[in-house]
């Protein structure tokens, strides 16, 4: 079975929410703001993506695996 998952939309909607900016989402993960920008317009990522993005937001990963789904 193949499930339909958006994590860009997930990780913009999250971001928001939390108040959280690309740069400061970028600042926490140890990356570029350009890399945080490439995931924000990407469906589907490694799981370990996951796991480090909703730790770097504060939100667990259900809630950042669910918002995938929506």
């Amino acid at each position: 079975m193949t499930m339909a998952v958006d994590f860009g939309s997930a990780l913009k909607e999250l971001q928001e929410k939390k108040g959280v900016s690309s740069s400061e989402l970028a600042a926490r993960l140890g990356v570029h703001r350009q890399r945080v920008d490439y995931l924000r317009n990407r469906k589907d990522v490694r799981l370990m993506t996951v796991v480090e993005v909703s730790d770097a937001l504060g939100v667990s990963f259900n809630t950042l695996v669910k918002a995938c789904k929506q």
